[in-house]
């Protein structure tokens, strides 16, 4: 199975593809939750390294058929409607330099 992520923590939203063994996916048996999690360990780069783009992080969103899933410290929370993300959520703007982290 295949799930895109965007990468907001530290790549400004770029898009990230994640496979997810068919193993996994059956063995998650419809669990919303599970495949998050698989899609989390996924998307580490010491597991399933991918060229210019980091491993997912707190703050990144995993999209799932039709629903987004923000990465919370412990655990996902669904983005409902026209949710936003805060992009840069790692390296927030700082008003006093005038300028962002990226």
């Amino acid at each position: 199975m295949k799930v895109l992520a965007e990468l907001h923590a530290y790549q400004s939203g770029v898009l990230r593809e994640i496979e997810i063994p068919e193993a996994e996916v059956i063995a998650a048996n419809g669990d919303r939750e599970a495949l998050l999690e698989s899609a989390f360990y996924w998307g580490q780069n010491d597991v399933q390294p991918v060229e210019r783009r980091c491993s997912l992080s707190v703050g990144d969103v995993i999209q799932i058929e039709d629903a987004r899933y923000r990465v919370l410290g412990l655990g996902f929370v669904e983005l409902r409607g026209d949710a936003s993300v805060i992009v840069g959520c790692a390296h927030p703007w700082n008003p006093e330099k005038g300028d962002p982290a990226f």
